[in-house]
């Protein structure tokens, strides 16, 4: 069980398996690691680090038991503009990338663009209208309507537009 994806301890802790906890592993996710230390050694290729045992290469793929349950991790997709956070986990070609939306400056779009958890934070969409203003109960104008239903955006670069915006990965930020 030992580098199995895991969001929770009783993820590692199955068919009658005890002792192994859910590691963090930076933005890379969280793997299981069974307990160390103490008269408790680690297999090969991994060391004992905080009472767990921890891959030495620092990464984890995907073993069978994984691949079978589906296993998962929560992970993170750092970029200059932010932190998005993402899902990862076995198949049948081993671990996944890390899936979710990539972080960039935030567009008047009612999106969270820098998954930061606020939509359109410091921004004036056009003739005024903001997301703020339409969760007062400010009159929704068809300028309003045409950004949060993602056919007017404004592009860097070029202003506000007709279309919907560049295409964007859905997923884990909108649950943050």
């Amino acid at each position: 069980m030992n580098c199995q994806p895991c969001q929770a301890d009783s993820d590692c802790n199955q068919a009658g398996l005890a002792g192994f906890g859910c590691v963090a592993y930076g933005p890379a996710g969280s793997f299981c690691g069974s307990s160390c230390g103490a008269g408790r050694s680690c297999p090969d290729g991994y060391a004992c680090a905080d009472g767990r045992c921890r891959s030495s290469s620092g990464s984890c793929a995907c073993n069978d038991i994984g691949v079978a349950l589906g296993a998962e991790t929560t992970c993170e997709r750092v970029a200059a503009a932010g932190t998005c956070m993402g899902m990862r986990g076995c198949g049948a070609s081993g671990l996944s990338p890390c899936l979710g939306p990539t972080a960039v400056a935030e567009l008047c779009d009612a999106r969270d663009n820098d998954c930061d958890g606020a939509t359109d934070e410091g921004l004036v969409c056009p003739g005024g209208c903001s997301r703020r203003g339409v969760e007062r109960g400010e009159p929704e104008r068809a300028d309003c309507l045409q950004i949060f239903a993602g056919t007017l955006a404004l592009r860097p670069g070029v202003g506000w537009s007709k279309g919907a915006p560049a295409a964007r990965t859905s997923g884990a930020n909108s649950a943050r």
